[in-house]
């Protein structure tokens, strides 16, 4: 049978297909395959190839319809003559850019299955994408951008990197491959900034591409330069000395890409000059070739070394070289001018430029007129002394008839060069100012009674016959005043009234500046009250009395103490208000219209608000209490003057106790006149209010105990808030023991001690120390030792003991609050030969209670 085809390829020409079998079931006359583009659409004839007794019903499907479509599904041919068009159509896809293959299915009722192969011919571009199209980098440094693919590429895909300018930035990798399942995702591209010998930025393109019919990407990248121009000498400072020269080169750290003009000046030109060409020229091909520059130390004829600049600059860049100018003359003074009080003294120093070598170089210094004289008058400068130079004094002479300021000239020579001339004024120096001046007493108290010692520094010359004049406020009493010891020689004389003692001295040795004086004169007494400074005058004089020098001082006086003083309370429970007794013993007289000021420890935590004075003995007169903060004043009034020793007690009502347990620290007890100066003073042992769970206190005394080699030094400082106890100690040595006690507890009755703790503010200056021995003093220096090994730092508090530490004793309350329970302590310095000060501020000590 012979089958003829109506459709071939997809090109609807009709094809000639010769089949030589008998027609047995119904024949299709198809095409083997035919090919479209996506979107396209195409018909396939479909006929019978020979006539058939009966209608037959064709079936027609797309093996994938994803790729492509047909239309109609079924239909039904008759004779050969009848055509069907079989509408087939390419479908869109964008997710790739793949040629697809399918199947058009032809069947009819029992006949084989026909099959058309269909080529799907993908119409979609390839497109490469950058994650930004501008991008700037540094030199030296980098930036990143990313590439993907738009299209699903058929295989592995070889994407190329390029930079038009490779001389300025270039990308890594060189290449990267994108395949079907990762061609959307984004793979980094670096970008290395390339380094220039220029100083000015440039714009290069980075090309991602190389795909056939694929058009390249590209990033235009801005490379900014980091460099910034500066001129480079080679050398920064130069020694020269006069009358010589030297070179230094200039060149330009970079490319300038223009000509930049260099010009070269010196700060000083009558120290430096600048004999050569001082305008340099650079650009592109020598910027780095060195360019000189000459320099000439210029001679002159003063004796004083140079210092100058010269500075090569251009526009706003600057390079320096400093210039020392050593002077090549000779002798050499460190004056031109000097200023000397009458009687005063003041140095210079003579050198020589140049070694004298041996036997050295005499110099002669005299003055050729004026009220001066030096000392020495000849001096011999050897190789070891040249250049340090020796010194000389200058002292002004006194005139005792004239004020005015007078002068003199001194003049330093040596053969063969003119002589150095130093321009000397001596000013009148009288009245002068006592310098440093201060006083210092036996007994620095209120009414105490002994030496009291005047020190001082003369401005101008105190004749060895002149005359010490002590002016004395109201309230001391001079007038048995004796002389007890000086540091100067002669004989001394005094004589006095109560407020002025007069020093007159015979036979002996002018003192004068820097001269340091001491005069020290028995059986003064001191005023009965202080608490504020009491301005004293002193004067030096001459033996007719003209004055020379003086100047006034504060001398302070302290209260004295109270003797067996206390603070009695009728209840030491918590919150309880009762009856306080003030009981003391007074040292110094106290008037009638006194005050007595009760101190209550701070933080206040008494009420004493409604506080009234409820009894009195050995005193009378009547008292109106007032309250303030802490301090409770009793002021008195219609009493007689109390005398000095007696015994007082003052009862005050209605204190009220803090409401919690707690430990009181010392009161303060102070009688004053009724202008408040302090009269005495006492700070009576402190309560404790209740049973606390701890108790604090701080040390009212210490002392040294034998244990090393270095004493502690006003060892009473360790028990006083405003000073410290200090030792200097070095060469492995160890200080002696500081025992700090008389912490004045008041344990309440029944607790139990559960442990003691001690805090001890502490300092080292110099090399480092450590504990030697630090141990619990009971009725003596325990044997448990809590020194630790760690160094001592600066300004630090440390702790020893610690709430359940009894120190390897038993204590009872008895022990705690005797006088003599306390804390030894002695420290080694760590390194040999070097010394070490230690101070000690401030110890305190804790005790722990369980209470009943």
């Amino acid at each position: 049978m012979a089958l003829c085809a109506l459709a071939a390829c997809g090109d609807n020409k009709p094809v000639e297909v010769l089949d030589a079998s008998p027609l047995v079931e119904p024949s299709l006359v198809l095409p083997e395959s035919f090919t479209l583009v996506e979107g396209e659409t195409v018909t396939l004839p479909v006929k019978l190839a020979e006539n058939i007794a009966e209608p037959v019903t064709i079936r027609v499907a797309s093996s994938d319809v994803g790729v492509a479509t047909v239309s109609p599904s079924t239909f039904t041919l008759s004779n050969a003559s009848e055509v069907v068009d079989v509408t087939i159509v390419g479908l869109e896809d964008d997710g790739d850019i793949m040629d697809e293959l399918t199947n058009v299915q032809l069947t009819t009722d029992g006949g084989p299955t026909r099959y058309v192969v269909t080529h799907v011919l993908d119409n979609d571009v390839q497109q490469i994408v950058v994650s930004t199209t501008t991008l700037s980098v540094r030199e030296q440094s980098t930036a990143t951008f990313d590439v993907r693919l738009t299209r699903r590429p058929s295989g592995m895909t070889n994407v190329s990197l390029w930079s038009d300018t490779p001389q300025l930035a270039y990308p890594s990798p060189a290449s990267m491959v994108f395949g079907p399942t990762d061609y959307n995702v984004p793979q980094t591209v670096t970008v290395y900034g390339e380094l220039d010998a220029d100083t000015v930025g440039g714009n290069a393109r980075i090309y991602v591409g190389g795909l056939p019919s694929v058009p390249n990407s590209y990033v235009d990248l801005a490379v900014i330069d980091d460099d910034f121009q500066q001129i480079l000498l080679s050398a920064g400072a130069m020694n020269l000395d006069e009358g010589t020269s030297a070179m230094f080169t200039v060149v330009l750290a970079y490319d300038p890409l223009t000509q930049v003009n260099v010009v070269a000046q010196s700060t000083d030109p009558t120290a430096i000059g600048l004999p050569g060409a001082t305008g340099l020229q650079f650009h592109s091909a020598n910027y780095n070739t060195p360019q000189s520059v000459m320099i000439e130390a210029v001679e002159d004829t003063d004796s004083l070394h140079e210092a100058t600049t010269v500075t090569v600059s251009s526009g706003n860049m600057t390079a320096l070289v400093n210039v020392t100018v050593n002077d090549n003359d000779d002798i050499l003074v460190d004056r031109s001018t000097m200023d000397v009080l009458e009687g005063r003294t003041d140095t210079f120093t003579v050198r020589l430029a140049n070694d004298p070598g041996y036997p050295g170089k005499t110099v002669t210094i005299d003055v050729v007129n004026g009220d001066a004289t030096v000392a020495p008058s000849t001096i011999t400068l050897s190789s070891a002394t040249y250049m340090t130079g020796l010194p000389v004094t200058v002292t002004g002479l006194i005139d005792a008839t004239s004020t005015a300021n007078k002068s003199a000239t001194v003049r330093v020579a040596a053969p063969g060069q003119s002589p150095r001339l130093i321009a000397v004024t001596v000013r009148d120096a009288i009245p002068g100012t006592l310098n440093a001046l201060r006083f210092s007493h036996e007994n620095a108290s209120t009414g105490g009674f002994g030496w009291m010692q005047i020190d001082f520094q003369p401005e101008n010359f105190w004749p060895g016959d002149g005359q010490l004049i002590v002016d004395l406020p109201a309230g001391f009493d001079a007038s048995a005043a004796t002389f007890s010891t000086s540091n100067l020689d002669g004989a001394f004389n005094v004589s006095a009234t109560a407020s002025r003692i007069t020093v007159t001295r015979s036979g002996g040795t002018s003192a004068s500046y820097p001269n340091h004086v001491t005069v020290r004169v028995a059986n003064v007494r001191n005023p009965p009250y202080g608490n504020t400074p009491l301005p004293i005058t002193v004067a030096t004089r001459t033996a007719a009395g003209v004055l020379i020098d003086t100047a006034t001082a504060s001398d302070s006086i302290s209260p004295a103490a109270l003797a067996a003083s206390s603070v009695t309370f009728a209840n030491l429970a918590p919150g309880a208000s009762g009856n306080v007794t003030i009981s003391f013993t007074t040292t110094n007289p106290w008037p009638g219209d006194g005050k007595l000021r009760l101190l209550f420890p701070f933080p206040m935590v008494f009420d004493i608000s409604a506080a009234n004075v409820v009894g009195q003995t050995g005193i009378d007169g009547t008292f109106a209490a007032s309250a303030s903060g802490g301090t409770l004043v009793l002021a008195r009034s219609a009493g007689s003057a109390v005398p000095a020793g007696t015994a007082v007690s003052v009862t005050v009502g209605n204190v009220a106790n803090p409401a919690t347990a707690q430990a009181i620290n010392a009161f303060q007890i102070v009688t004053h006149t009724a202008s408040d100066a302090w009269i005495d003073m006492a700070l009576p042992k402190g309560v404790t209010i209740g049973c606390p769970a701890t108790m604090t206190k701080e040390a009212h005394s210490a002392y040294n105990s034998p244990f090393g080699q270095k004493p502690w030094l006003d060892v009473f400082a360790a028990a006083d808030s405003w000073g410290s106890t200090e030792a200097f100690i070095n060469n492995m040595e160890s200080s002696d023991y500081l025992v700090v006690h008389d912490f004045q507890f008041a344990m309440p009755a029944g607790a139990t001690i559960a442990g003691i703790r001690f805090d001890v503010q502490r300092h080292v200056i110099g090399y480092q120390v450590v504990d030697s021995s630090v141990r619990i003093v009971k009725s003596a220096i325990g044997l448990t030792n809590r020194a630790t090994t760690m160094p001592w730092s600066s300004f630090q508090t440390a702790t020893y003991g610690s709430a359940t530490d009894l120190w390897g004793d038993t204590w009872s309350n008895t022990d705690i609050e005797s006088s003599g329970f306390g804390l030894a302590m002695a420290v080694q310095a760590l390194a040999p030969g070097m010394p070490s000060h230690v101070e000690i501020a401030h110890v305190s000590a804790t005790v722990f209670l369980s209470c009943p």
